[in-house]
């Protein structure tokens, strides 16, 4: 971690943990409520991880850290989530854990493709 990053986060350590881990806490219930069809949970956690989202991006560097950090959580919910977003910071290494999760079977193995194939087409702008 960058020592910028490091010491930013040390000063204000709640908020960007806090966030994260409220930000994960929705994709895994929006992941959930798609895999079982819930729709209306579906939208309404995903306009909560939005605004976290948002959230976490108005932290600068240490936001966009703790996002590229989610790039490895064991939720692939999360991950495809975390590399939609990154797409815009390191192309390369997003596409690569979208093609990962891409190779999942079920609706997020799907959402993968969906934005790589969006991306590549250049109709998404995370």
């Amino acid at each position: 971690m960058p020592p910028r990053v490091k010491s930013r986060l040390l000063r204000n350590p709640e908020s960007i943990s806090s966030l994260v881990e409220e930000f994960v806490d929705a994709i895994a219930r929006h992941g959930a409520a798609a895999e079982a069809g819930a729709y209306k949970t579906t939208n309404k956690q995903y306009k909560r991880y939005d605004k976290l989202r948002k959230r976490l991006e108005q932290k600068g560097e240490a936001g966009r850290h703790a996002i590229h950090a989610l790039l490895e959580h064991s939720n692939p919910w999360v991950r495809l989530v975390a590399a939609s977003i990154y797409l815009k910071y390191r192309e390369a290494e997003a596409t690569k854990v979208l093609e990962a999760v891409e190779r999942d079977t079920g609706i997020v193995g799907f959402n993968a493709k969906m934005v790589l194939r969006e991306w590549r087409a250049g109709r998404l702008h995370p």
